[in-house]
């Protein structure tokens, strides 16, 4: 069964506000103001918005609610908890955070409360309001909730003892590859709330690319209507879940594979011939209208083939006499080729997961991607392993397979290794 997003707000029109990005992106969303209905509730909609009313109320009564429903969530479990800020940081932000951290076991808490369309921006670690610090806004003179610092580590502090620590906007700018290591390294340095810096669209868009990997762990999402709506788009994307297998590879072993998926219902079967590969004839585009024609249609499975058939011997050969080069050299322009067109589709579509099968196929397709390696997580069957690419800003989980490793089910065990 699906996560299933659970946003809780302080306050209706946030509560509100909040719910309508997960809309914007076509997910079913619901708000409710009784929360002792989330059990019944959640299970009628994609997006359950909670909204408890503690923004006016003291903040031990607020610390009580969140934890309460905090409690109620980590009961039911299979959900993923957005903690919804006022963009100026009104109400009892630390004690609310504390609460959910408390019941929930939250490790750590990803917070980004910027809001730029109206002004609303985050640079070290401080809110400004139109470039004016937040504390010499008019939310200062708030008669019920009055805001006097602008550091949002500051106004955390006053109800919360957890370690906060500011990322920088260079940081979401800089080395795409290593940017989740470097936060859990920061929860690992003792820094339980994460404040990200942004200024722009862009930025928030950048926080999300990079937290995602994170977001099915155990971990806290806290911020504005502005986080959320990119939060809902990369939601949506988990769920339209796709995977592709790219293999170049001549192996019998490999051909029975692939034939082991042919009565796979949400299989598609794309042939990368080899004659049109090398000859520059294969069109890029129509390749893409074709994987998104089928993703429309509920394919979620794609394998790509190349150099499998006799035919594409035959073509590498016939290549090989007209330029005159070697049949090695010739294959090797193939794989060139598939490597190049691989990283195309998958820059893309962004595949949940990737398997590259043929020793060749792999490595093109990585030198394609920019990649300057891969990251091993873990082996899924023997002689199969599963990482993620460094030095790129491809997210996608990706297998490698050597032509002749693996069972005649191992394409199919790898794409459900994928949960597709």
């Amino acid at each position: 069964m699906k996560k299933k997003w659970v946003i809780i707000a302080d306050d209706f029109t946030g509560a509100a506000d909040t719910g309508v990005q997960f809309a914007n992106a076509g997910l079913q969303v619901k708000v409710i103001i009784n929360a002792s209905a989330i059990a019944r509730e959640i299970k009628a909609c994609d997006v359950l918005v909670i909204d408890l009313e503690t923004r006016l109320i003291s903040a031990k009564e607020a610390y009580n609610k969140h934890y309460d429903v905090g409690k109620q969530l980590h009961n039911i479990g299979n959900c993923m908890v957005y903690k919804k800020l006022d963009s100026t940081l009104r109400g009892n932000i630390g004690s609310e955070i504390d609460g959910l951290m408390d019941s929930m076991n939250f490790k750590m808490t990803l917070l980004a409360p910027a809001l730029p369309v109206y002004g609303r921006t985050v640079v070290n670690g401080e809110v400004l309001v139109n470039n004016v610090k937040l504390s010499e806004t008019e939310v200062r003179n708030d008669p019920r909730t009055p805001v006097l610092h602008s550091c949002i580590s500051d106004i955390i502090d006053i109800q919360s003892n957890r370690r906060c620590k500011a990322i920088s906007t260079a940081f979401l700018n800089n080395q795409p590859g290593k940017r989740t290591d470097y936060l859990l390294k920061e929860f690992d340095s003792g820094n339980e709330v994460l404040i990200f810096d942004s200024t722009t669209e862009d930025d928030l868009e950048k926080i999300v690319e990079t937290i995602g990997p994170l977001l099915h762990q155990n971990v806290l999402l806290a911020g504005s209507a502005g986080l959320a709506r990119y939060v809902s788009k990369f939601s949506l994307e988990c769920q339209k879940r796709i995977a592709f297998a790219f293999s170049g590879s001549i192996s019998g072993k490999t051909r029975s594979q692939i034939k082991f998926l042919e009565n796979e219902n949400d299989t598609a079967f794309i042939n990368m011939a080899g004659e049109k590969l090398l000859n520059g004839m294969l069109k890029i585009n129509e390749i893409i209208a074709d994987v998104s024609s089928k993703i429309a249609g509920g394919v979620s499975r794609f394998i790509f083939v190349s150099a499998l058939t006799k035919h594409d011997v035959d073509a590498v050969n016939h290549f090989a006499k007209e330029q005159a080069i070697s049949k090695e050299e010739a294959a090797g322009r193939l794989s060139v080729e598939m490597g190049r067109f691989a990283a195309t589709l998958i820059k893309k579509f962004k595949p949940f997961g990737v398997l590259l099968t043929g020793g060749e196929t792999a490595i093109n397709t990585v030198h394609a991607l920019g990649a300057t390696g891969i990251k091993i997580d873990r082996e899924i069957l023997p002689g199969i392993q599963c990482g993620t690419l460094t030095g790129c800003a491809v997210k996608s989980l990706v297998v490698t397979k050597a032509g002749g490793f693996g069972s005649n089910d191992a394409i199919l065990k790898t794409f459900q290794f994928f949960k597709v």
